[in-house]
């Protein structure tokens, strides 16, 4: 019988989340998260100043350009409920019928009782396993103040189905459909905000730049834009310290049960998702992407295959040539 992990117990949860945001250089979400659809009035309306750049030299090309915005006072607003509650895991199927497995946080009353929406999201789509993360990474303050906030694991992750593709064109037709399904739902009113630093930082940016209406605002905390150079061959030699801790870490997060099978009728939803991940790591992601390196494949170079992962390359590919090609 799998052993399964309770919400309480999160001191291993604390150190694997801290190893992982040290590895990539990443600091927390905190208090400026992204806030789509205030659901009240601020109290006052403050219009923000520009400091101006340049030294006063009138043939100074930046003399006049802001460079950064203050305001008078920092922006406050009371919390609107006393309390969160996490709704029973969610099982969200895709189009080929994987399930990823979400946590929902909503505003509850001081009983604990979740409050009747619909109410603007935020939403996070992550690669270290939101059943055990989602009190990390939730902005509770966030949903004390009337927001929804929804965890997902990417396909291959944490406790979803599947073969883990890191930012691929499947898991970007994934980040579509997610946000298809979270503009259905009875707790959200259809606008939705994408928060999260590093890994969830660049699946917010790649959801964005799906340009869908109903994703009005990115807050993305120290995320790649190029996938190439920014991470696995900055200054053209492999990052051979990093990519294998990176992998190791994502496939060991993806490897803990979790109660997410039985919340949802499956009790051995556990046992199938981990084979998954283990056949996924072995033959479709992980070990030929470490042992392509090693050997020098074709994605040595600057291929579609770390484009299609480049957050920079949605928006300027067309103006941005590749300094390596493979032909």
């Amino acid at each position: 019988m799998l052993a399964f992990t309770s919400r309480p117990a999160l001191g291993l949860l604390a150190i694997l989340l801290c190893a992982s945001l040290q590895l990539t250089g990443c600091g927390g979400g905190g208090g400026n998260s992204a806030s789509p659809g205030t659901p009240s009035t601020p109290a006052n309306d403050d219009t923000p100043t520009g400091n101006t750049g340049g030294d006063g030299d009138s043939n100074d090309d930046d003399a006049g350009t802001p460079v950064n915005l203050s305001w008078g006072e920092a922006y406050q607003r009371d919390e609107e409920y006393p309390n969160t509650v996490n709704l029973p895991q969610q099982l969200i199927t895709m189009r080929d019928g994987i399930r990823l497995a979400a946590t929902v946080t909503l505003p509850a009353d001081a009983s604990g009782n979740a409050i009747d929406g619909p109410f603007p999201v935020i939403a996070t789509f992550t690669g270290y396993n939101q059943f055990l993360s989602s009190s990390l990474i939730a902005d509770l303050d966030l949903v004390k103040h009337g927001y929804a906030y929804i965890n997902v694991d990417m396909r291959g992750t944490g406790a979803s189905e599947g073969s883990w593709q890191a930012f691929s064109q499947v898991d970007q037709d994934d980040m579509a459909e997610l946000v298809e399904y979270i503009k259905t739902q009875p707790w959200s009113n259809g606008r939705i905000g994408m928060n999260g630093p590093s890994y969830m930082g660049i699946t917010g940016l790649l959801t964005g730049a799906q340009e869908d209406p109903a994703v009005q605002a990115i807050f993305a905390v120290v995320p790649m834009g190029d996938a190439y150079r920014d991470i696995v061959f900055s200054g053209g030699q492999v990052n051979a310290g990093f990519i294998p801790l990176w992998m190791a870490l994502v496939t060991g997060l993806g490897v803990i049960p979790t109660s997410v099978g039985f919340e949802n009728g499956d009790p051995a939803y556990s046992l199938t998702t981990l084979l998954q991940h283990l056949e996924g790591a072995l033959v479709d992601f992980q070990v030929p992407v470490i042992a392509g390196a090693l050997i020098g494949d074709e994605n040595r170079f600057d291929t579609e295959f770390w484009r299609i992962r480049s957050p920079w390359s949605k928006s300027t590919r067309s103006v941005r040539p590749p300094l390596w090609s493979a032909g």
